[in-house]
């Protein structure tokens, strides 16, 4: 889906969320839980993300604004993904969109961890079956 797309969905449940059910901070909100059960590629999960961030310059937080992210992202923000090649490339988005919003998932922004930090990501080869490392049949990106 287009970019501009995704960024109107995410700021209208935003405003949604603001104006409509009196939550103030929007997706920023800590009683705010985000489950995109198909994530794709991430679009949606990092689009949220950097709108929670936007939300969170407002409340004077400075330094504090990325640890609020981080602390949003991997406890309030799910994604699913069936399929090995989105996973990996919603992965990857949602770790680059927090670590450009001084949130990264782990000091190595190389690390291969998801960001729950719990498991290794490891893609299974044609043949081989799901491990507990693997993202198997429903892997959570949150």
């Amino acid at each position: 889906m287009p970019a501009e797309v995704v960024r109107y969905m995410v700021a209208r449940v935003d405003k949604a969320l603001k104006a409509d059910l009196g939550i103030a901070d929007g997706l920023a909100a800590d009683n705010v839980y985000v489950l995109d059960p198909c994530c794709g590629t991430g679009a949606y999960l990092a689009e949220v993300l950097r709108r929670i961030a936007a939300n969170l310059q407002g409340k004077g937080l400075g330094a504090l604004a990325g640890a609020a992210v981080k602390k949003a992202a991997t406890a309030r923000v799910f994604g699913f993904e069936i399929m090995p090649a989105p996973f990996v490339v919603a992965h990857l988005q949602v770790g680059l969109t927090l670590q450009s919003l001084d949130a990264p998932l782990t000091d190595d922004p190389a690390s291969p961890s998801t960001s729950s930090g719990r498991r290794k990501l490891k893609v299974p080869q044609p043949g081989e079956s799901p491990s507990p490392t693997t993202p198997a049949s429903s892997s959570p990106m949150h």
